[in-house]
């Protein structure tokens, strides 16, 4: 296990995401139960505060501000894979468009802060864009 730093994010969090991209990759599970399974999990361990070193993390999100917006910038990604995930998995286009909004205002409220970030906005933006939903 490792232990999650605030100080040095985005490290853990791209490392977290990088996790759920390689398991999905490696599984050959490209359906989006498995992904969204772990994306609840990446949330609630960047979320918790059930340990010391979880309250030490979301402590200094109070103190380094300049790391809290890069945190919550990544936490939106999160949210937004999440609704994509959800959107196709119930073949709802309004949750695809809430997920499109959240990465939206990441672009237009430039809390995009790292390349790793920009890229994956336009990875989903682009998915979303060509997934074809089932007529009901």
């Amino acid at each position: 296990s490792f232990q999650k730093i605030f100080e040095n994010e985005p490290t853990h969090l791209e490392a977290a995401l990088d996790y759920v991209d390689v398991v999905c990759y490696m599984e050959n599970n490209e359906r989006f139960e498995k992904r969204l399974f772990l994306l609840g999990r990446l949330k609630e361990n960047f979320t918790s505060t059930e340990d010391v070193i979880s309250q030490d993390y979301q402590a200094m999100r109070e103190v380094l501000k300049d790391k809290e917006k890069l945190y919550s910038a990544y936490m939106l990604e999160v949210e937004a894979e999440k609704n994509i995930c959800l959107g196709f998995l119930e073949n709802d286009p309004k949750r695809i468009d809430k997920a499109k909004l959240q990465l939206k205002r990441l672009q237009e409220n430039e809390l995009i802060c790292t390349k790793y970030l920009e890229d994956r906005v336009n990875r989903y933006l682009k998915l979303i864009e060509e997934y074809p939903f089932e007529e009901k």
